[in-house]
């Protein structure tokens, strides 16, 4: 990993533990399901970076364009800018999941961060979902991706094939090109108790697979 990556992992895993910490504690004055991810995670977790950045965090960014999608796309749920205020540098999206299918939105959202890492100067996408112990432990929907691996896009699009179909319902924004395939990175993994349940705050870093050279090679290629 470049120190790019290592800034933006211990940025986004000290933001999981902060927002984790607010939404246990916002967990004992409510009922579980008026806990949400507009209302209480993007607040929780934007005050959180913002002890560590400043004004360089800002919330739901709707300006940018991704290479590889088309229409309305909606905006990216937390941007941590350059220095000078200007460029993106990390991306952030949220997802609050009370229940299993709400992960199937999570697909939306990695290859919508794919996507955004292949734009000029960013240096790390993450996606962070909280969901119930038990929720993670069911390998349904997305939560395989939740882990460090290597993912051809084909076999996800297939293997998630009616999660996707249900994602297409939801707006007019569509694909039309993706990396063969992505990689997935864990960088937190946070326990948290929400009044008497056990949840886990998860994030991922999520990059296009590249084919890297070593001098005039591909790296791994034998030559001769």
């Amino acid at each position: 990993m470049t120190s790019a990556d290592i800034a933006g992992d211990q940025l986004i895993e000290f933001a999981c533990e902060r927002a984790g910490a607010a939404l246990a504690q916002f967990s004992l004055g409510l009922d579980l399901d008026r806990i949400g991810e507009r209302k209480h995670l993007q607040p929780a977790f934007q005050e959180a970076l913002r002890e560590r950045v400043g004004d360089r965090v800002s919330q739901y960014e709707k300006r940018l364009k991704l290479p590889g999608w088309r229409g309305r796309l909606g905006g990216i749920d937390i941007i941590v800018h350059d220095e000078a205020g200007v460029s993106p540098h990390y991306l952030c999206e949220l997802k609050w999941c009370g229940d299993l299918k709400t992960l199937d939105w999570t697909l939306w959202d990695i290859y919508k961060m794919v996507a955004a890492r292949q734009l000029p100067g960013v240096r790390g996408c993450y996606v962070v979902a909280g969901a119930p112990e038990g929720v993670w432990q069911s390998e349904a929907h997305c939560t395989p991706l939740f882990t460090n691996g290597t993912w051809r896009s084909l076999d996800l699009f297939q293997h998630f094939e009616e999660d996707w179909e249900a994602l297409l319902k939801g707006g007019p924004a569509r694909l039309t090109f993706v990396p063969a395939s992505i990689s997935t990175r864990v960088v937190a993994n946070i326990q948290l108790m929400m009044k008497s349940q056990r949840w886990c705050l998860r994030a991922i870093a999520v990059e296009p697979e590249r084919l890297l050279f070593d001098g005039d090679w591909p790296v791994g290629m034998w030559t001769v």
